[in-house]
């Protein structure tokens, strides 16, 4: 079947927006988005603009029962960094959003985010413990994708800001664990780093295959 297809959505719930013009927004947006492809990625809840928590994850899972999905698309919502009074920062709010929905959805963690709302990824233990509560909470099989992305900040600060694969704060040990990690072998990695101090999608993308053991496949 080749691979998956991994598509960027904007979040649900933009900050002020009221709830009902956000999902009127987003249903027509779900519309418009019919893309090819055997998965979309969907962005997070995002914030719950007042409603508090259940009132939010009530709302982001209506949002996405509204969306109009298209054979042989499948839905992810990804993590967060948790910041404010955004959702998706906790496994809790995830598995909460998919057991609401009457949608197929799966997961998208983003490392990153992970980190930043308080999931230590920086050691091997910490990767280990992240699984499993991952695995306790959601279940691994409905984790589709992993955004690979190192952390400019430290664990738990919520701040959302990627950095080179293993010259962030997560580290070199963290990020080979993630990538070497049994449980996480049949799962797809999408890079999200950023261009900068000389370094390139593929300074990461080789890096990423260094740390996890890999030879050039060309």
């Amino acid at each position: 079947m080749g691979h998956p297809l991994f598509v960027p959505r904007q979040p649900l719930y933009p900050k002020g927006r009221p709830a009902r013009e956000v999902h009127r927004l987003d249903a027509e947006g779900g519309r418009r988005r019919r893309q090819a492809g055997r998965r979309v990625r969907q962005r997070p809840p995002c914030a719950h603009t007042g409603a508090g928590v259940e009132g939010g994850l009530d709302n982001a899972a209506s949002a996405l029962d509204e969306l109009d999905i298209p054979d042989g698309v499948t839905v992810l919502v990804e993590s967060d960094a948790g910041s404010g009074t955004k959702l998706g920062g906790e496994f809790e709010h995830l598995a909460e959003v998919l057991d609401r929905s009457s949608q197929d959805l799966e997961i998208c963690v983003d490392t990153a985010h992970a980190f930043a709302a308080g999931y230590d990824l920086s050691t091997v233990e910490g990767v280990n413990e992240t699984v499993s509560e991952f695995d306790e909470v959601v279940g691994l099989d409905k984790l589709a994708c992993i955004h690979l992305n190192d952390s400019k900040h430290d664990c738990g600060t919520n701040k959302d800001e990627h950095a080179h694969v293993g010259e962030g704060e997560i580290g070199v040990e963290g990020m080979q664990t993630i990538l070497t990690h049994e449980a996480l072998a049949d799962v797809p990695f999408v890079l999200e780093t950023p261009t900068e101090d000389g370094k390139s999608f593929e300074w990461n993308i080789e890096r990423a295959r260094e740390l996890a053991g890999q030879e050039r496949s060309d």
